[in-house]
């Protein structure tokens, strides 16, 4: 019955030929279609992991990491500035990748979500071996010091471990201290902000001058009333 049906399919598409109603293409068309398919997938695949450890990289030079250890206010904040956007961009990246591997022949065979996850599993993985880097570091440090040759690419670095007073995020040095506040000065410049600790926190038992903090407030003129507090390295 099966070899019937196939017979009398291959006597279809032939007459269908025979008529002009099915083009003849040559190989080179379908090898210049597939390797097109492969190229963008790769290119998909490729942005959708930079993209990825950008963003973890992002949260992490930018002190919003650190938010999370700062209680419920902290929480709140650091959902605020999550970047949902580049979020949603790298969604769509993946669900574009995942319709180009439907068109192959191993992910044609398997469920829409099965490759979806499969790929949010394997980009993440990759984008985290990035991170294990030095990559994104050293893309900054270019970017800081006006070195990178690539244009446009260095707003997205450059201003990453700066201070952002609109959102209460201060990174700076300690220059003084006193019992329940400290002055920090900006690694970017020579702008101070005296910094009020909140209720228990031990300045002298924690911080030295010349330490590097990260701090999350409320800004009223030059002054920080702080609700998180978290010693850093010069590096961060």
């Amino acid at each position: 019955m099966e070899n019937e049906n196939f017979k009398n399919k291959k006597e279809e598409i032939l007459e269908k030929i025979r008529k002009g109603e099915v083009k003849m293409r040559p190989k080179a068309f379908f090898l210049a279609k597939i390797s097109l398919l492969v190229f963008v997938a790769f290119i998909t695949f490729v942005v959708s992991v930079l993209l990825v450890s950008y963003t973890w990289f992002n949260l992490r030079a930018g002190g919003h990491i650190l938010l999370l250890s700062f209680g419920g206010r902290g929480f709140f904040e650091f959902f605020l500035l999550f970047p949902w956007f580049l979020l949603l961009i790298d969604v769509m990246l993946i669900l574009f990748l995942d319709s180009l591997l439907k068109k192959f022949k191993f992910g044609y065979h398997h469920p829409v979500l099965f490759v979806f996850l499969g790929s949010i599993l394997v980009i993440t993985l990759a984008g985290s071996m990035i991170n294990m880097t030095s990559f994104h570091k050293n893309i900054m440090q270019m970017a800081e010091n006006k070195k990178l040759p690539i244009p446009g690419v260095g707003g997205f670095y450059s201003d990453l471990r700066k201070s952002h007073e609109e959102s209460g995020l201060f990174r700076g040095i300690i220059v003084s201290l006193a019992t329940s506040s400290f002055i920090i000065r900006g690694k970017e410049g020579t702008k101070t902000f005296e910094v009020f600790t909140p209720k228990g926190f031990g300045v002298i038992t924690f911080l030295n001058v010349g330490d590097t903090v990260f701090v999350a407030g409320d800004v009223e003129g030059n002054m920080v009333r702080a609700y998180g507090i978290r010693r850093i390295s010069y590096e961060d």
